[in-house]
């Protein structure tokens, strides 16, 4: 069934819907916007293969646990300073407020509190400058708020403790592997815009420098330079291995190794999956 098909059958029962183009880290992807009157309009993604009673069930499911949202927070510039971070996701024609980082795109999530806290839950929005120009603030306010913010949220962990904290059992291979991102393990890739993480790590562990394997948008793997026996290309390979057994295809980035120095105490790309760009 095609978009405008649906939207046909869904007007049958009363539900007005509008089609909108919404983007995934970076893949460009359908949604129907459910059409409330209301401030805050939910969107479901469309696929074709999805029948009309599938998506009168799922409209159903998100119109009952709609999130009744202090709309006033969205209006609030205190707030949206306060509840915005920093993502990655893969270069794409978004419009949105963003940067470039190496290959990756850089942009700012807004994430919105759900007004009854007894679902665990959180919806956000992307930032847009037409959006800030309503609330009065500048791009550069709200990336070094964003900056700010998303630092406290990230942490450099083992491997083999990041495995334990969900009761899996250690495996020895991970010992010398540590894991960058969030503790919520949510958008957590954004690590690589902060190289006081992988120094402090370096430091602390005696390490010249170490590789950066982006697993997924919301984490990166970090293997020591230290007594390495692996190719650059090898490790591309290896997240190009996860990203095609383990991640979903709107949560990949590219399979790439990117690479510390404390030397330099920067981050570059370091190689791809056919070519290795510098060390």
């Amino acid at each position: 069934m095609k978009p405008e098909e649906m939207q046909t059958a869904l007007k049958r029962y009363g539900i007005d819907t509008e089609i909108v183009t919404i983007y995934r880290n970076g893949r460009q992807k359908t949604g129907l916007r459910i059409c409330t009157g209301e401030k805050v309009n939910p969107i479901i993604h469309f696929t074709p293969d999805i029948t009309l009673p599938e998506m009168l069930t799922r409209i159903k499911e998100v119109l009952q646990r709609k999130m009744e949202f202090r709309t006033e927070l969205l209006e609030s510039s205190q707030s949206i300073l306060e509840n915005s971070i920093l993502c990655v996701q893969k270069q794409s024609d978004d419009p949105i407020l963003k940067r470039t980082f190496e290959n990756l795109e850089v942009f700012v999530r807004i994430r919105l509190p759900e007004f009854d806290g007894r679902d665990d839950c959180e919806y956000s929005i992307k930032a847009t400058e037409a959006y800030l120009d309503s609330l009065g603030l500048t791009a550069s306010q709200l990336w070094e708020a964003a900056y700010r913010n998303t630092r406290k949220t990230l942490v450099v962990r083992e491997m083999a403790d990041m495995m334990a904290s969900f009761g899996l059992p250690p495996q020895r291979e991970y010992f010398s592997i540590y894991v960058a991102g969030t503790k919520e393990c949510m958008n957590g890739a954004s690590a690589i815009l902060y190289p006081d993480l992988f120094r402090n790590l370096c430091r602390e562990r005696g390490f010249s420098g170490c590789f950066l394997l982006p697993s997924s948008i919301h984490e990166l793997m970090v293997i020591p330079a230290e007594g390495l026996d692996m190719a650059l290309l090898e490790m591309a390979g290896i997240v190009n291995e996860i990203n095609v057994e383990c991640v979903r295809p709107e949560e990949q980035l590219a399979p790439v190794v990117y690479r510390y120095s404390l030397e330099t105490d920067e981050i570059h790309l370091a190689a791809t999956l056919t070519e290795v760009i510098g060390c």
